[in-house]
């Protein structure tokens, strides 16, 4: 199949971008003048250290034939799980609320270290400690984390899972469920170090609110983390889960989001994903999810 096939009308949902706490290899500007050469129909911009809203405003400003969403990323340089920081971000325009990612409790069991990566290192110069969790003593949902999730009820902002815990994870799910909440949620990275989850844990988590992003990090030379084969095994064996391919680009060290999404489902659909299903989870079902 010819890559452009591929790529033309895709979305990207997961990408990263200068400024950041880490080498990227361009601004949003620059991603979404490549991503349009490429004829995408759009792309989610990821920062860790806060908002990513007013880059997304203002690559759309400049690049208004393609759709740039940005979000906010609830680690330290924030406040963690700070309502008050959700609730701006939702004035501003955010489509995406990320929990934890480099500072989550999590992160540090998953990659050995809390505020980076074995593969990358942050530029932050303060020492994180302690990881942040979304439970509190009791093993119930912290308070700020319940009313951030008031906040994000109704309002079609997609509220991402970061590194959190596959608990954390369920936890969090069930809440959703239990107060009936109209919040669509992003597994990030499912099979990925954080959350790494298994075939049962992602049937168990399956419903029409909940979607599982399989990004090319995974399988990337630079993080060495989880076999193609394994990835579609799992992605054909989980047939009535939605996934979304996304890319996690945006390193200095990693190829492009258009050709990293390319090449992604090229090796899932040579893998054996169904090629309908492949261009399903790149052009379809982040519509899906962005207009739950």
């Amino acid at each position: 199949m010819d890559r452009d096939e591929y790529v033309k009308g895709a979305w990207d949902i997961h990408v990263h971008a200068s400024p950041s706490l880490f080498p990227r290899w361009g601004d949003a500007v620059d991603l979404a003048k490549l991503c349009l050469e490429h004829s995408m129909a759009g792309f989610v911009i990821k920062f860790h250290h806060g908002s990513s809203v007013e880059a997304a405003y203002t690559a759309n400003v400049i690049n208004k034939d393609i759709k740039i969403y940005g979000g906010i990323t609830l680690n330290y340089p924030i406040g963690g799980l700070n309502p008050h920081a959700v609730d701006a971000a939702l004035a501003l325009g955010a489509k995406f609320v990320w929990l934890p990612t480099i500072h989550a409790e999590n992160h540090k069991k998953a990659f050995g270290v809390l505020g980076g990566f074995y593969f990358q290192k942050s530029s932050l110069g303060l020492e994180v400690n302690k990881g942040l969790k979304i439970l509190d003593e009791k093993g119930e949902l912290a308070k700020s984390l319940k009313i951030i999730l008031d906040i994000l009820d109704g309002k079609h902002v997609v509220l991402a899972t970061g590194h959190i815990s596959p608990d954390e994870i369920f936890s969090l799910k069930s809440y959703i469920k239990s107060e009936d909440l109209k919040i669509p949620l992003l597994i990030n990275h499912t099979l990925f170090k954080a959350p790494n989850l298994n075939e049962k844990q992602i049937s168990e988590l399956s419903d029409d609110q909940t979607w599982f992003e399989t990004v090319y990090l995974t399988v990337a030379d630079i993080s060495e983390n989880v076999s193609i084969k394994k990835v579609a095994e799992i992605i054909n064996k989980t047939s009535d889960s939605h996934w979304i391919i996304a890319s996690d680009s945006g390193q200095k060290d990693n190829i492009k989001s258009p050709f990293a999404i390319s090449k992604y489902a090229g090796m899932l659909n040579k893998e054996g994903v169904n090629k309908k299903r492949v261009l399903k989870m790149l052009k379809d079902e982040p519509q899906q999810l962005f207009n739950f």
